[in-house]
């Protein structure tokens, strides 16, 4: 028989299908396909909606190839790894808009080298803003919470510290309503 969640072989008298979570309750099918209300929720357990451990640099690859994917769960080290490029791309960024700004500014003196600064600064953060808003909002999935939380974060002090301690939490051990774990 197979999972009604999933379509996975489903062996003896379990409760849930140890693929997808599915409760079971008797529900097995003689099908593969899975019903349509459950289809369009599943997510299938080597997805990349699954929270994984990953480097540095692979998080950043992750973060630009799906940059506006708002979907599934972010683990904490995708999460902070993403953090920890965006505050050395935005240092970097200044750094390097300064020292363009003044060679510039050095051999032509109708140049601001602020306009360069600007330039790098608010380039920089455009191309960081959508990628770290959708992994906010799936590092919040990963415990269980709606990416709508992510609002909290305009409450002055309580709302950056209610978001800290979420994004620092252990995720689900099991998949839960936005996706399975690893």
């Amino acid at each position: 028989m197979f999972c009604g969640g999933c379509g996975v072989t489903i062996e003896g008298s379990q409760a849930f299908c140890f693929s997808c979570g599915f409760k079971l309750n008797g529900q097995v099918s003689a099908n593969l396909a899975p019903p349509i209300s459950e289809a369009q929720n599943y997510v299938h357990p080597n997805s990349t909606d699954a929270p994984r451990s990953m480097g540095f640099i692979e998080t950043i690859k992750f973060s630009y190839i799906n940059y506006a994917r708002f979907s599934g769960r972010a683990s904490r080290s995708e999460y902070w790894f993403f953090y920890l490029y965006a505050v050395i791309g935005l240092f970097v960024s200044s750094f390097v808009g300064g020292f363009v700004g003044g060679f510039v500014g050095a051999f032509s003196g109708s140049v601001n080298p602020s306009v360069f600064v600007a330039l790098f600064y608010y380039g920089f953060i455009f191309s960081i803003l959508v990628p770290w808003l959708a992994r906010g909002v799936r590092r919040l999935h990963d415990t269980n919470k709606p990416g709508t939380h992510l609002l909290f974060g305009l409450i002055p002090l309580v709302g950056a510290i209610l978001l800290l301690v979420w994004f620092c939490s252990k995720g689900d051990d099991g998949p839960n309503r936005f996706g399975p774990a690893v």
